[in-house]
């Protein structure tokens, strides 16, 4: 222990730091341990390196320049390193919270909270795009390849389509087109009962995160789109798959396969010549291969040439169809100026809001977890993480499909709802809905979660009736009663009754009366139905109804009779004149929305149109 404190202290750079870190980080999560190591001096190091200008905490948590020594996983690993650091210090010594308050580290770790935002200062320091996994490809084919889809379809932006574009690795595909546009679809399943969203499917496989945006870029990107970008709903046909959010799709349904139709028609009947020479890259052919036994013919783009001693074999991308064919040259001609008059029927794709997983997420787990103990010591902090977006980067990680990666967020987030002003921001974001769902949907064996979820959903309508508003509108009610009746734990129970007591508030007293049951102490009593009213209260527990007196009435007021609205008109008036037995009066001559004018009981007097053709 000695040892590595006089390390620590002699450290000069960060690899050095993050070494030393490294050996002994584990020990610092034994509470005995670490108190150990602060009495050797190690909140004094965090003051000395903190006020140092070469090495210091804030360094470590911040973005790195790009040296050209170190490369982005080591980066990453010292990032983690210190927080881990934090997160034990602020936990299992008060003293150490004022350091971490003087230093204003509060900041840098919400933003290393967002580091796997695609808007992130850590992009160039210790995140890269290393692309989706392998078994999200196979799994994206079968979700989409080859089935009539629903997609909703945006046109990207030129710079938004290049990057697109290098992250398909379809750079060759494009090189010599300068107007690159790619399209955002958002694709569903519709053939079943319930729609099925696929980079819903994929998330919840954990082959796909959401793409994540800090709030000012998000309100930056809505002004800037709006009335710009327009977005229409099309039939989509995924003819292949690039990786797992990328992949070429004919765009239009019956349209495009009546193009199709004519393409091939087209190039079958023409004449097209063969080539006495080698064609060049990216020349646009006509290819005829033999498939299944009839004759397949497609426009394809050559991106390759190979040479064998025997032949002479090219690469094809096939334009409007979108996959890569490798074929002999003696199976493509030159292709007519008929033949390119129709556009190319394959757009290349990207889904709208995912990005590719990241494998390491310890530095997520560790910040949320520094974020959660910073939230549990002082309001203070609470109300520091409030002002510098805390909650936004919090309520964006909770619904990565990572279970250490939510218990602290969820963690940080239930300590955060012990201040009333961090309350109402989580509300108004959308936190109780999410945390429902969660509930609903995902957390339904996962005990510890559970209570976590359900335990920041009780703080969240403490006192808050704005909240307990939003609960009840997301069928917090039944969900909450739900899950009492259906889990096993005693826990789970307990949490649920909690939470239903601050759902409804002070509304149990207008079940109760004197002598009447009150539903503040909800008990199971292993009724068939233990929270139906005749089961709880009889009509004779209620108290009496007492109206209110009637007023008298004013001066020019008359008593409100009732009006007879079902029957016509002339069955009222004949029914009334029999009653009577009475002529008419000149009153009852007129109605009362005719300002006195007589009414017209006979037939309506001709129009002049009518008049003149009498």
């Amino acid at each position: 222990m000695a040892d590595d404190i006089k390390a620590l202290r002699r450290a000069t750079n960060g690899d050095e730091i993050c070494r030393i870190l490294a050996r002994f980080g584990e020990n610092l999560h034994d509470i005995v341990l670490c108190d150990q190591y602060i009495g050797q001096g190690l909140v004094e190091i965090l003051r000395d390196l903190t006020g140092s200008t070469d090495i210091d905490l804030m360094k470590l948590c911040s973005p790195f320049e790009d040296d050209g020594k170190h490369d982005k996983k080591s980066h990453l690993a010292l990032h983690n390193q210190a927080v881990a650091l934090i997160k034990t210090l602020v936990l299992s010594s008060e003293c150490a919270m004022p350091e971490v308050a003087s230093i204003d580290l509060i900041g840098q770790l919400i933003e290393l909270c967002g580091i796997f935002f695609d808007d992130s200062r850590h992009t160039s320091c210790c995140y890269g795009n290393l692309g989706y996994p392998p078994r999200a490809t196979s799994y994206f084919h079968d979700l989409a390849h080859g089935r009539k889809l629903i997609g909703n379809v945006r046109e990207m932006f030129p710079e938004a389509s290049m990057k697109v574009v290098e992250a398909s690795e379809a750079k060759e595909i494009f090189e010599k087109d300068t107007n690159v546009c790619v399209l955002s679809v958002d694709l569903y399943d519709t053939r079943t009962d319930q729609d099925i969203v696929i980079r819903e499917e994929l998330v919840k496989e954990n082959m796909a995160w959401p793409k994540f945006l800090s709030p000012e870029k998000e309100a930056k990107i809505f002004a800037k789109n709006k009335g710009r970008e327009e977005q229409i709903w099309a039939d989509i046909t995924v003819t292949s798959v690039i990786d797992g959010g990328h992949f070429w799709a004919q765009v239009g349904g019956e349209t495009v396969d009546e193009k199709l139709r004519n393409i091939s028609l087209t190039l079958l009947k023409e004449d097209q010549a063969k080539f006495t020479t080698v064609p060049e890259v990216g020349e646009l052919v006509c290819c005829k291969t033999m498939v299944g036994g009839h004759q397949d013919v497609y426009r394809g783009k050559i991106l390759q040439v190979f040479r064998t001693q025997d032949e002479i074999v090219l690469e094809l991308f096939a334009v409007d169809y979108g996959f890569k064919n490798v074929v002999p040259l003696n199976c493509v001609t030159r292709i007519t100026a008929l033949g390119r008059q129709e556009p190319f029927q394959a757009r290349l794709c990207g889904l709208t809001g995912i990005q590719p997983p990241s494998s390491d997420v310890n530095v997520l787990v560790n910040t949320a977890a520094a974020l959660r103990n910073l939230a549990y010591q002082s309001n203070a902090s609470r109300l520091q993480i409030l002002d510098k977006n805390g909650v936004d980067a919090l309520l964006k990680l909770i619904v990565l499909p990572n279970k250490e990666i939510r218990k602290q967020v969820i963690g940080a987030i239930l300590n955060l709802s012990i201040n009333f002003k961090t309350r109402a921001r989580i509300g108004f974001l959308g936190g109780i809905k999410i945390l429902l769902d969660l509930i609903n949907n995902d957390f339904k064996q996962e005990i510890e979660l559970l209570c976590l979820a359900i335990g920041a959903l009780r703080n969240l309508m403490l006192a808050s009736p704005i909240n307990r508003g939003r609960c009840a509108d997301a069928d917090g009610f039944l969900i909450l009663t739900n899950m009492y009746f259906s889990s096993t734990s005693n826990d789970v129970k307990q949490q649920c009754l909690g939470a239903l007591k601050n759902l409804v508030g002070n509304s149990w007293y207008l079940l109760t009366g004197s002598g009447g049951v009150d539903l503040r102490g909800v008990v199971d009593e292993n009724r068939v139905r233990p929270f139906s009213l005749s089961a709880v209260i009889t009509p004779s527990k209620l108290p009496p109804m007492q109206r209110r007196p009637r007023r008298p009435l004013r001066p020019g007021e008359v008593e409100a009779k009732p009006i007879e609205k079902a029957l016509p008109s002339h069955v009222i008036n004949t029914s009334s004149n029999q009653e009577t037995g009475s002529a008419q009066s000149p009153d009852e001559m007129t109605d009362g929305d005719t300002d006195g004018d007589e009414r017209l009981l006979g037939a309506s007097p001709p129009s002049p149109r009518e008049a003149r053709r009498e």
